[in-house]
């Protein structure tokens, strides 16, 4: 064997290599339990998903939107909400949510399945606290067109297949988003006419852009987020956005 033969020998050998490292790689990656990534609610999703499955006593059937009024914290207990009003878990705009948050309220500790709409908030001082979405319709949280609403908070939650996104932030000031996870949702973060908004320690995989801003945005912030998107930068509508500050999304969580 000449030496151009070794070459091409070595050569072939050291491309297989790299083909099986990479596939390796890609089933290692394929096969990671979303409960063992440390972002988002601790509830685990396939606990939820076990009670959907077996419909036992921690299922809580939901015919109309349930009202969290001023002043009241909404513990769900660690059951499962599940919508059995009308509508359909699709992406028809206008449906009914399955909770609607007034100010100084807060939401926590329950798994939401089937809800046509989420949550919408409707009020200032919001907290959106330890809650998973197992499949999130059309927003799992959104804000109005019409009002700026301050304060919201959306921390420790899990957000699962998400077929346009799960947070819409129409209008809004003051606004964190911290410490959540999104497991294939395909915008997990919109913002239109916001103000003031943080978006930290945040997860999300199998999705097209991680944070998604059209009009009007100022003052938005990343920090420490990790995204694995097939464009995991951001996507930006209006390029009038003012006080970016805009840190490297970390890949390679």
């Amino acid at each position: 064997m000449n030496i151009i033969d070794v070459n091409n020998f070595s050569f072939k050998i050291l491309i297989k290599q790299i083909f099986n490292i990479l596939i390796f790689c890609f089933y290692l990656s394929s096969c990671i339990n979303p409960d063992d990534i440390k972002n988002g609610s601790y509830l685990r999703i396939s606990e939820g998903r076990n009670v959907l499955k077996n419909k036992n006593q921690e299922v809580v059937r939901v015919k109309y939107p349930i009202h969290i009024d001023e002043n009241e914290v909404f513990d769900g207990k660690n059951k499962l909400y599940l919508w059995d009003g009308y509508g359909k878990c699709d992406q028809t705009e206008g449906q009914s949510p399955m909770f609607i948050m007034y100010s100084n309220s807060t939401l926590k500790n329950v798994y939401i399945s089937n809800s046509p709409e989420g949550v919408h908030i409707a009020g200032d001082n919001v907290k959106i606290d330890n809650i998973v979405n197992l499949g999130v319709c059309e927003d799992a949280v959104s804000t109005g067109i019409h009002s700026n609403h301050y304060n919201i908070q959306i921390v420790n939650s899990t957000f699962v297949n998400c077929a346009d996104k799960a947070i819409q932030l129409n209008k809004g000031v003051d606004v964190l988003i911290k410490n959540n996870k999104f497991i294939l949702c395909h915008i997990p973060i919109r913002v239109t006419v916001v103000q003031n908004v943080k978006v930290e320690n945040n997860y999300a995989t199998g999705c097209k852009h991680f944070v998604n801003n059209g009009p009007r945005v100022k003052n938005l912030e990343f920090k420490d987020n990790h995204a694995a998107c097939s464009n995991f930068t951001y996507s930006r509508e209006d390029n009038s956005v003012s006080d970016l500050v805009y840190e490297v999304i970390n890949k390679n969580k």
